[in-house]
C-alpha cells in the first residue's frame, strides 16, 4: 500500500498546513524538506515539551529547504511555554534554508511564568543568507519577553514591514524597508533607519 503525505495543495500548487496537516504528519515540528511554495490555511499553536520535539529544542516549523516561500496568510504561529525553566531554546521558525521568504502574519510567544534562564525563545531563526522577511509581526508577552528574540537573520536579507516588541538580531549588510519597531535591542549595525539600508 503506497503511503501519501499528509500534506494539501491549493488550486495554485502551495501546500497547505494548518493544525490538522501537522499533526497528520507526526506532529511539531513541520518540516519543510523541498523547495516550493508553501501557506497557512490556519492558525499553529506549538506547546513546549519536556526535553524538545527537534535537536534538543522545540520548533514549530523547521526549514531544511533553500528556495521556500512561506507564506503565513494573515494567520499566527503562536508558541505557548508552560515551564518555569524549560531547559532549551523554542523557535517559531527555524532553519538552515538559503533564500527563504516569509510573508504576512503574526507570531505570538507566551510563556506561563517569567523566563530568566539561558534558554530562549525565537520568533524566526534562519541561518542563511538572502532571507526576505515582510509584513511579519513578532509579539512576547511580559512573561517571555526578558528571554525572547524577535529574529535571526544572516547577511543579504531584507526584511519589509516588520513590527516586534522585543529584540533582534540582524547580520549585516542587510535593508530594512518601512521596517518599525526592532525591539529594545538595535540590530548590530552602524546605520538604522525606518526605511533604508544598514551598513556593516
Amino acid at each position: 500500500m503506497a503511503l501519501v503525505p499528509a500534506c494539501l495543495f491549493a488550486v495554485d500548487g502551495q501546500v497547505l498546513i494548518n493544525q490538522s496537516t501537522v499533526m497528520a504528519a507526526g506532529g511539531f515540528p513541520y518540516k519543510i524538506t523541498q523547495p516550493g511554495s508553501y501557506k497557512l490555511s490556519g492558525p499553529l499553536t506549538m506547546t513546549t515539551t519536556v526535553s524538545g520535539n527537534f535537536n534538543s529544542t522545540d520548533v514549530a516549523i523547521e526549514i531544511e529547504s533553500g528556495q521556500v516561500t512561506l507564506d503565513l496568510n494573515g494567520f499566527s504561529i503562536s508558541i505557548v511555554n508552560n515551564f518555569a525553566f524549560p531547559g532549551h531554546a523554542y523557535y517559531a521558525i527555524s532553519g538552515f534554508g538559503f533564500g527563504v521568504t516569509i510573508r504576512n502574519g503574526h507570531i505570538l510567544i507566551s510563556s506561563a511564568s517569567v523566563l530568566t534562564d539561558v534558554s530562549k525563545a525565537y520568533g524566526i531563526f534562519l541561518r542563511a543568507g538572502a532571507v526576505q522577511i515582510e509584513g511579519i509581526t513578532i509579539v512576547a508577552d511580559p512573561n517571555a519577553a526578558a528571554e525572547a528574540t524577535s529574529l535571526i537573520v544572516n547577511v543579504g536579507s531584507i526584511l519589509r514591514g516588520v513590527s516586534t516588541n522585543v529584540s533582534s538580531g540582524i547580520t549585516c549588510p542587510s535593508v530594512l524597508i518601512g521596517t518599525f519597531g526592532l525591539g529594545a535591542v538595535a540590530p548590530s549595525c552602524a546605520t538604522v533607519g525606518a526605511i533604508g539600508a544598514i551598513a556593516p
